[in-house]
């Protein structure tokens, strides 16, 4: 069974590891949620392997707290992934530069700002649920 909401909240980029190239960044970002098991320690290597940029997201505002905390915790209980797709060498089709995941009440992001981001060691999906948030900065 497929299920589809949608919310929208506004985010910063509080404190990135790296060169984030904020430039090649939407000012909005679709995220399409997918439910994979993956260890912490699996999750880490991948990151260091593929040279991620590491990224810490929090609320812009007061007013998307809630709405911050509320996707974290959706992230978290179903041990989902997000990941945003956008288009930065003009190919016409997005493709995933940002992979977004819960760290406690912390959202972080593994960031490919200017390249695509690489296949991530995963089965299959557990289940083929997608869901749709817009995050804008």
């Amino acid at each position: 069974m497929r299920s589809r909401a949608a919310m929208s909240l506004r985010v910063l980029i509080k404190e990135p590891l790296g060169n984030a190239s904020a430039s090649t960044w939407p000012s909005v970002l679709s995220l399409d949620f997918t439910q994979y098991k993956l260890s912490t320690l699996e999750l880490q290597q991948w990151m260091k392997d593929s040279e991620a940029v590491m990224v810490w997201f929090a609320p812009a505002a007061e007013s998307d707290v809630h709405e911050f905390a509320q996707l974290v915790k959706w992230l978290r209980e179903r041990e989902c992934y997000a990941v945003a797709s956008w288009d930065i060498q003009g190919r016409g089709r997005p493709t995933p530069h940002l992979l977004l995941v819960p760290l406690g009440e912390e959202l972080i992001g593994a960031a490919f700002p200017t390249s695509d981001m690489p296949q991530l060691p995963l089965p299959e999906p557990r289940d083929p649920l997608v869901r749709r948030v817009v995050i804008i900065f």
